[in-house]
Parts: C-alpha cells; structure tokens; sequence
C-alpha cells in the first residue's frame, strides 16, 4: 500500500526570463522519513517552478498515479509483519479503509437520463419519477453483480450505498494492481476515479464514514497536511461537530451475499470491521 506518514512543505526559488523572482512551493510525501519527504517536496517544487517558468500549465488531476493522497492514518493493522490495512481520512474529513488485498469494488449508479423534452421538463416537476428510475437501476445493477457471483463461483458481499453499490470479494486475496482485478472493476462497472486510485495508492478504499454534506455537516475549513496550529485547532473543532452528525447515520447497508467466503482470519477481521463502522447493522439512513 501507498500510503505515505510522512508529509514535509519543500520550495523552490528561480528567476523568469524576465528576471522576477518567484517561489514555488509542493508537498512532498515518504514511506518511511522526513527526510525522503523533504527531497520529495524539493524535486516537486522543482517541477512545479519548470512547467510555470516555461509556460506549461500543472496538472491539477487529483488522482496522478505519482501524487499520493494526503490523508493522515487513523489506524494501522499488520498482518505477518506488513501493513495489510490502515483507517485515514480523506480530504473532506471522512474514515476510508485501506486495504492491501481485500478487495472492495464502488459502483456509482448513474442518473437516470431525460428521454427528450418533455420527459426532462416531467422530472422536474416530478422528482419522485427520477427517484424510482434510479433504484430501479440500481437494482438492475445489483441483479446482474448477484448473477455474475453466482454463475462464476464467486463469493462476495453487496451492499446498497447512498448513491449505488458496493462489492466486498469474499472469495480470496486480490492484488489491487493485477490484470484480474481490473477485469473485475470493468465487469462490475466500477467508477473510473476509483479505478485509478486503486492502482496508484497499490490497495483498495472503502469509504467508512458518512459524507458531510449528506449529514448536515459543512465541509471541514481546511485539510490535511496542517501548515500551522491554528489549522490543526479549527479542523479538530470542525471534526468534533461532524462526528456528532455522522453517528446519526450509515455508510452502507447489507443487500446480498453470494456463494461460500474463503476461510481466512484477514478477511473476516476485515469484514467485520467494516460492517461495524460504515452501520451496516443500524436502521440508520444511508450518507
């Protein structure tokens, strides 16, 4: 897994042609130093004052496969010495789970389409319409993932979330990188940001925790890694409201399971967990 502890600010100063001076500034990230996150942040720094001094834009693609996400680790879980799973947060305050073998699919249901004029001008009058076109797609989705576990042999576990599906493979170890995995995300329609997570971060995401703006809460005002104390206080203090508002509700809930899971502690310590911090146990509504 791909998940950096440690995060350092680098910069760089150079001249235009023009002869200002300018600096730049980057994050820099490490496996293993503060050290190796400072050169990171210098050699980013770097970069960054390259493309701008010669008229290249950056790359604001959050997703870049050599840019890690900067999210602090809640928790870790070791398995024969190796990371095999951590709890962090994301940049909008949620819980994800990371897990190096244990593989989660997310599908997004897509929006049902207007089918012409009148049928746009008839969903907006009657959202309750758009409402029941979407979970009959998902419903269809859910079908066809239930259908394919069943007519490959496969074991999983399907679970409804508040904007579609997702898959936990039930069945075995997963390598997040390997061909057959994204065999597996085309067939199951995975989302196209989670694919490429997947593959840059070298392990699987599950959001554990509610969205806050589905659960009352606004966004956090600033974000991981802190630059001052004054960050870190505000964010806490936003942090403490939101896990106020999220207890009130569930990340996902239990819909199907499908064939024999494989006999494994991992998987099992792994499936636990996340029923019991994303609610799929409650009555509570779906963030």
């Amino acid at each position: 897994m791909r998940i950096p502890k440690h995060w350092v600010l680098g910069e760089h100063r150079e001249q235009d042609p023009q002869g200002r001076a300018h600096r730049f500034v980057a994050w820099g990230s490490s496996l293993t130093s503060d050290e190796d996150a400072e050169r990171d942040a210098r050699q980013r720094a770097e970069r960054l004052a390259s493309a701008v001094i010669n008229g290249r834009r950056p790359d604001p693609y959050e997703y870049l496969s050599d840019r890690p996400l900067k999210e602090p680790i809640i928790r870790e879980m070791e398995e024969d010495g190796q990371v095999a799973a951590a709890i962090t947060r994301n940049r909008y305050g949620a819980a994800v789970l990371n897990t190096a073998d244990i593989c989660f699919v997310d599908v997004d249901t897509p929006a049902g389409r207007a089918k012409g004029f009148f049928d746009a001008i008839k969903l907006i009058f009657r959202p309750k319409t758009a409402t029941e076109r979407f979970e009959a797609a998902r419903q269809e989705q859910a079908e066809r993932i239930r259908q394919w576990g069943e007519l490959n042999g496969r074991a999983l576990r399907l679970y409804q979330t508040a904007r579609g599906l997702r898959v936990l493979m039930t069945d075995g170890r997963h390598d997040p990188t390997s061909p057959a995995t994204l065999e597996l995300f085309h067939e199951f329609g995975a989302d196209h940001r989670y694919r490429q997570l997947t593959k840059a971060q070298e392990c699987f995401r599950a959001r554990l925790t509610p969205k806050p703006w589905r659960c009352g809460c606004e966004r956090p005002p600033c974000s991981f890694p802190f630059v001052s104390h004054e960050q870190r206080e505000k964010f806490d203090a936003w942090l403490a409201k939101y896990e106020r508002k999220r207890r009130e509700y569930a990340t996902c809930r239990l819909v199907a399971e499908v064939g024999q899971p494989q006999d494994d502690a991992q998987l099992r310590l792994i499936v636990g967990l996340h029923d019991e911090l994303s609610g799929v146990h409650t009555e509570l509504p779906l963030a």
